[in-house]
């Protein structure tokens, strides 16, 4: 008998409490100007939750939060914010670019340390320097003196006369 009381009383006052709550998280008046604003007026407090099985946004992926009745718990609305995107560092040129080919640059995420190449300036004219030489001459059995345009960079050579 005793510990019947004890649930009943129990009950009661499980069900006192969950009145109030239900009395203070309830519908707003009619004639009320709150009623614009239903969900905020019948629930007062609110706070912002990760989603379970949710975490932070990162770089990759986005999160859900969700905006409870901090009185009744209740899920009033689902907020979600979009991935963060690569914060990129300064950078650090790993090539100059040249007549060869452009540069490249790499840089690095401050958040993931996830790493990648980018170009870096435009293809350059060669360098042209002025070269004297001796050329073999097969035809008249001895050698020749050319004048020739060499690039200091890459080494292509363009002839320019013969002597």
């Amino acid at each position: 008998m005793r510990k019947k009381m004890i649930l009943i009383l129990l009950a009661a006052v499980m069900l006192a409490g969950c009145g109030k709550q239900a009395e203070k998280c309830g519908a707003p008046e009619r004639d009320t100007p709150a009623v614009a604003n239903a969900p905020k007026a019948a629930h007062g407090n609110t706070k912002t939750v990760l989603a379970f099985g949710q975490q932070e946004p990162d770089c990759f992926h986005g999160a859900e939060y969700d905006v409870i009745c901090a009185d009744c718990g209740e899920v009033l609305d689902v907020i979600y914010r979009e991935a963060l995107g690569h914060a990129r560092d300064v950078g650090r040129v790993t090539c100059l670019p040249d007549c060869t080919g452009g540069g490249s640059i790499r840089y690095s995420c401050t958040r993931c340390r996830a790493e990648w190449s980018e170009a870096y300036g435009q293809v350059q004219p060669h360098t042209w320097v002025e070269g004297i030489g001796r050329e073999t001459d097969w035809e008249n059995g001895g050698s020749r003196e050319i004048i020739y345009l060499y690039c200091s960079v890459c080494g292509k050579r363009q002839e320019q006369s013969q002597s």
